[in-house]
């Protein structure tokens, strides 16, 4: 990516990609300033959500929080935005009726996503969350074992696995799932570092 930025500096996804890269590497620091590149370039709610996703992992929930709520004000109808706001949102206040409301955007914006798409791993993988903090347990698994059949082999996937399993209350199926993410090349610098 560091090439792709020297022969084109204000390629913004070169700096987003970059900064994809340094995260997943556990350099948070590096992941933060390519991110800050690319929103300076062009403001995108993708980039808002990977520098909250940055402070989050930092356990600086109330900068993370920031970012993910201009991101969700940025793209209103994005469930990936209200899902990490309400992430967040859950570190800082816990259970209160504004995370439940947030959750429940999440769920209603996942499905309308999976009406125009139904092989959207992601949008399965978030509804299941978004039902498994909401304590609906049969959906939650419903929309789970969709997101596992569409993407079984998709790294990030096993690892946003875990993190539904752990909501779900089942620890053992989340530690196995977390395992099962770093024999698959996810990065143990981003689980360790995971307020989940």
């Amino acid at each position: 990516f560091g090439e792709a930025i020297n022969l084109t500096p204000d390629n913004v996804e070169a700096y987003y990609n970059l900064g994809n890269a340094l995260f997943m590497k556990g350099d948070f620091d590096e992941a933060l300033a390519a991110y800050r590149s690319s929103l300076e370039l062009r403001p995108t709610a993708m980039s808002l959500v990977a520098i909250g996703d940055v402070f989050f992992h930092r356990g600086e929930f109330d900068k993370a929080y920031i970012h993910h709520q201009q991101a969700a004000d940025l793209a209103p109808d994005n469930y990936l935005c209200w899902s990490k706001l309400g992430q967040t949102r859950r570190q800082l206040y816990r259970h209160d009726e504004g995370t439940e409301d947030i959750y429940q955007l999440t769920a209603r914006l996942a499905r309308k996503s999976l009406v125009v798409n139904p092989r959207d791993t992601t949008a399965w993988l978030v509804l299941s969350l978004a039902l498994a903090y909401q304590e609906l347990t049969d959906e939650a698994l419903l929309a789970l074992r969709q997101s596992i059949e569409q993407a079984s082999e998709n790294v990030a996937i096993k690892y946003q696995t875990a993190l539904v399993w752990n909501a779900l209350g089942d620890s053992g199926r989340s530690l196995d799932a977390l395992a099962e993410a770093v024999r698959a090349g996810f990065s143990p610098d981003v689980i360790a570092s995971s307020p989940e």
